[in-house]
């Protein structure tokens, strides 16, 4: 359940500063026989677990909130997939307050190159990492009707939810939206805890920090770039690829 899996990653962060991560490969989603092509639809990154990617997206955060980089294994109709995410944290009016960025996976959506017809579905793709990532199977999760959200200069199709009679976490609600930004498939996520926080002003404040929202696909792309050829310089002259670690941000 990403919810917990949250509150151990800061924990980690803010206690170590850092953490060694093992690299495991990745395995490839089958395009064929989901008749996806998604050289044209997507763009799909395939992360190492535990690597710390920063993600197409910036947000001005509140001087006391934090944020930490890592990924999340999921297993759905693609198989296994590792799909990085950021979590942002830190106080709200009333309790805490969370913002996960999930980016970089699979659409379930077809593209056609032929046609260059879609029928892609960024809010079914966040609802399925939702469900899958977010809650998983330690809360009751309910969604309300589709509305529109913005982040940023964004706007894109999400829902109000619910989760409640959690395991291992408090009972929460919010709110999360599906976007896709020059091929990249992001799934946000924004609730607090404790639930009745909701009730109060955090989510204007919550909005505020999403109002502050940039998006540099165009920069991602270099980062990775570079990334890669560190990695093949550093397994050139070492035999081994460099760990990657989970770091925590300070807001600025």
């Amino acid at each position: 359940m990403m919810k917990k899996a949250v509150v151990l990653v800061l924990l980690l962060v803010m206690a170590m500063g850092a953490n060694a991560a093992t690299i495991t490969p990745t395995p490839e989603p089958d395009d064929e026989t989901m008749g996806i092509d998604t050289q044209e639809l997507d763009f799909v990154l395939e992360a190492a677990e535990g690597q710390e990617i920063d993600p197409p997206i910036t947000l001005e955060l509140p001087d006391d909130w934090l944020s930490a980089n890592s990924t999340v294994a999921i297993q759905d109709v693609f198989g296994l997939q590792l799909v990085p995410f950021t979590v942002y944290a830190g106080p709200v009016t009333g309790g805490e307050g969370f913002i996960i960025v999930l980016w970089g996976y699979e659409s379930t959506g077809t593209f056609n190159p032929i046609t260059q017809e879609s029928n892609v579905s960024p809010y079914l793709d966040a609802l399925r990492l939702f469900r899958l990532a977010i809650i998983g199977g330690d809360c009751v999760p309910g969604v309300d009707v589709q509305q529109e959200f913005s982040v940023g200069d964004e706007v894109g199709i999400g829902a109000n939810f619910s989760a409640y009679r959690c395991e291992a976490t408090l009972d929460t609600r919010g709110w999360f939206v599906g976007l896709e930004v020059d091929g990249v498939n992001m799934g946000i996520y924004v609730y607090t805890e404790p639930i009745d926080v909701m009730d109060g002003i955090a989510p204007q404040e919550l909005q505020a920090i999403l109002d502050s929202a940039e998006f540099d696909v165009d920069g991602l792309r270099v980062r990775l770039r570079e990334r890669a050829e560190a990695i093949r310089a550093e397994i050139e002259l070492t035999g081994t690829p460099p760990a990657p670690t989970v770091t925590a941000t300070p807001a600025p």
